[in-house]
């Protein structure tokens, strides 16, 4: 696991391990056949339909930081603790 959220790319290089992939993946486990992964034109297309929706979450995620929430659990001093979330995006 890495400390980057990558989107990832129809290029099968970019695609490896990134959200599109993730998401590729979980469609394809809702299938009772799942969709070929061999480099197509198919393929390609599709993955353009996976790496759109990856960036946009990541995005949604980079623009709207504040609305995310971060809890402290068992913080052996008691006290108010500030903090914010940071999100790093590549292709």
């Amino acid at each position: 696991m890495g400390n980057t959220l990558r989107y990832g790319d129809v290029d099968p290089g970019t695609f490896a391990g990134s959200m599109a992939e993730e998401i590729e993946q979980a469609f394809n486990r809702l299938l009772d056949h799942p969709l070929p992964t061999a480099d197509s034109k198919e393929t390609r297309d599709r993955r353009r339909l996976f790496v759109a929706i990856a960036e946009g979450v990541i995005r949604h995620l980079d623009e709207n930081g504040p609305a995310l929430k971060v809890v402290f659990d068992d913080v052996p001093i008691p006290g108010t603790f500030n903090a914010h979330v940071e999100v790093e995006a590549s292709a």
